[in-house]
């Protein structure tokens, strides 16, 4: 028994010491480090993007580490920046690979980390130094470490994504073009649930309060007048309401809504004050493109708060870069810089600097006509011309000036004036909402683009314009569709200001023309070639060469016309296979002006489409089987076999459908 128990133990010692000698390092002077064999191209500029972060960076390899040792390695691939003292691990590779693909993700977040930005405003392109660290065990400690001798270098322009609250309500506008989905524009609640949701907003007009990023959630508007409170306005909501306006003019606002019913704003001027800035004080300006106010500022050494009122006035917050109202002044050190502050997310509001940039608005050369009440008689003659100083914004191009009144541009291009014509300014003021003879007030201003997508806007100035009808509200059509004889329904109706003229036809072959009045006694518009009008008394017919259902366009000012052919298909959730992604085609049988289709149906909605374009579908009205221009869905409720057919009546001239499932 004891001689067993020697031989066992003896084993013991045996396997013990194979043990150890697999898991034993060699000697550290002989260590073989990893190096990089395929690397980024150091000389292309790498753009990650939210969309794109899930998409690979790079495939790195690297030659195998060799300790000496009898056992697998674990590799870490290392990111570093210059300038930066932290260095982060971007992914660990276990087991003996020496290959690995590395996302975008991966590679955004280790950048992140090292510069500990907390702004879209603080991203910047950076040159990141990659290297591989190779080791034994669990964790590269003690001797058993060795990293690669040459680094990898890549160029990368990271992209940020703030931690947004996550109780938000989105405020959409005309300061961000009614956009869906944008997080630059949200209240923030400290609330799990419900109000009161807070924010600073740049506003310029019209805006709206809604529940969530797209317009299929609750959205509220103003259902009664601002009333004044303390040092701001407050308005009731409803779901039912209209658009908010702005009041008292576009600006900075602090808000405040419950959420449903009521909403506060407060205009705010942002101040820099304290004893760093020279004389106390100094307004920050807005930069509507990163949507940040900002200052360049020649700072002495000492303290500041960026200050909207007693109650908004931003000292420093806990953590570097955050301000917090009613936090210590910011020290600042002596120097000539621009100071940043961020107010887009209400959960983090923060502060960065740059280098100071030389940003100059467009100053418009102040109108000295202010009411125009324009006649058509004149439409050729010119108004004032408008004028503006250059714009700067540091070393970055311009791209063109825009002159807009209201929304429409009525100028673009890179000289610093332009002069309209009366039908110019007639055109814009109807686009922007004017009614023919009738007063309105219109704001003109001048807005610099840059090559950066930066842009510059100078102060509005107000126009009162009374406009003229430029173009008759009809125009009639006439030739084989009604036997030469003109009626008050066979129309072509005013689209816009710019006198586009559309209708739909069932036309014959044959031809048509167009003409001012009720009879040949006014202008009359013939055939000059295809697409082309003319005036001529004697210009031929416009040819119609087969019988079908036309979108019939023209335009007395440019004479131009065009004859769409009108190809009716099905769309909708009961259709099987396309939904209302796109219309499964009708077949037309011309000689009964009649469109059928067989097709498999299922459970859900269905209208009428052509050419692909909302701009063209009929649904349902209130008389049993008759479609109309943008009447309602359809519903079926069976699933099966049908078929549809529509037809087009020439006496009642309108739409009727049957649905026979078979």
């Amino acid at each position: 028994m004891r001689k067993a128990l020697s031989i066992l133990t003896i084993l013991l010692a045996f396997f013990s010491c194979r043990e150890k000698e697999l898991t034993q390092t060699g000697n550290p002077d002989e260590y073989v480090s990893p190096e990089f064999t395929k690397v980024p191209d150091s000389e292309e500029l790498y753009v990650f993007t939210e969309e794109t972060s899930g998409d690979d960076f790079e495939s790195l390899e690297w030659t195998a580490a060799n300790f000496g040792a009898k056992s697998e390695y674990n590799y870490q691939i290392l990111a570093a920046i210059e300038g930066y003292d932290q260095q982060e691990v971007v992914t660990l590779v276990n087991g003996s690979a020496t290959h690995v693909d590395i996302s975008q993700k991966e590679m955004n977040d280790a950048i992140m980390k090292i510069t500990g930005a907390l702004s879209e405003g603080m991203v910047t392109e950076e040159n990141v130094k990659l290297s591989i660290r190779a080791f034994i065990g669990d964790a590269p400690t003690g001797s058993g470490v060795v990293a690669s001798t040459k680094d990898a270098t890549a160029n990368i322009l990271p992209f940020f994504k703030p931690t947004l609250p996550n109780n938000k309500m989105y405020v959409r506008g005309d300061h961000q073009d009614w956009t869906e989905g944008d997080d630059t524009t949200i209240l923030g609640s400290e609330e799990e649930e419900g109000g009161p949701y807070t924010g600073y907003m740049y506003l310029n007009a019209n805006f709206k309060v809604c529940a969530g990023p797209t317009w299929g959630d609750a959205n509220y508007g103003q259902e009664g007048e601002w009333a004044s409170e303390g040092n701001g306005f407050t308005t009731t909501m409803s779901t039912e309401g209209g658009d908010i306006k702005v009041t008292p003019a576009p600006g900075i606002f602090y808000m405040n809504t419950n959420g449903s019913s009521s909403l506060y704003i407060e205009p705010m001027t942002f101040k820099l004050k304290g004893s760093a800035i020279p004389n106390g004080e100094i307004v920050m300006d807005y930069d509507p493109t990163g949507r940040y106010l900002y200052a360049n500022v020649d700072f002495v050494a000492g303290t500041y708060t960026f200050y909207g009122s007693e109650e908004h006035n931003f000292g420093m917050g806990e953590a570097s870069g955050v301000a917090e109202i009613g936090g210590p002044a910011i020290e600042v050190t002596a120097g000539n810089k621009m100071v940043i502050l961020d107010l887009k997310n209400p959960g983090t509001y923060i502060y960065y600097y740059q280098g100071a940039v030389e940003i100059t608005a467009p100053v418009m050369t102040p109108l000295t006509v202010l009411d125009y009440v324009l006649v058509k008689e004149n439409e050729d003659q010119n108004i004032e011309t408008i004028s503006w100083t250059e714009a700067v914004y540091g070393e970055v191009a311009l791209d063109k000036y825009q002159v807009l009144l209201g929304s429409q541009v009525i100028y673009e291009g890179t000289e610093l004036s332009t002069t309209l014509t009366v039908a110019e300014l007639n055109a814009a003021a109807l686009k922007n909402g004017g009614e023919a003879e009738v007063s309105g007030t219109h704001s003109v201003k001048v807005v610099a683009l840059f090559v950066d997508n930066s842009k510059l806007e100078s102060d509005a100035q107000e126009l009162t314009i009374t406009p003229y009808q430029a173009f008759a509200e009809t125009l009639y059509v006439v030739g084989d569709v009604n036997d030469w004889g003109h009626n008050e329904e066979d129309v072509v109706n005013l689209q816009n200001p710019e006198g586009d003229y559309s209708n739909w036809f069932w036309m014959p072959a044959g031809g048509f023309k167009f003409t001012s009045v009720a009879g040949w006694g006014g202008t009359n518009y013939g055939y000059e070639s295809d697409g082309v009008l003319s005036t001529d008394g004697g210009a031929g017919n416009i040819d119609v060469a087969d019988a079908n259902h036309y979108n019939v366009k023209m335009n007395p000012s440019t004479l131009t016309y065009e004859l769409e052919v009108l190809e009716w298909g099905v769309i909708g959730d009961a259709v099987k296979g396309t939904g209302w992604d796109s219309e499964v085609p009708m077949t037309l049988d011309a000689g009964t002006q009649k469109w059928t289709i067989d097709i498999e149906l299922v459970y859900g909605q269905f209208k009428f489409r052509a050419n692909g374009n909302w701009d063209y579908n009929m649904g349902a009205t209130d008389v049993d089987n008759e479609v109309d221009y943008d009447g309602a869905n359809i519903q079926v409720e069976d699933a099966g076999n049908y078929t549809i057919t529509l037809t087009y009546d020439n006496d009642t001239k309108k739409f009727s459908y049957t649905i026979e499932k078979k």
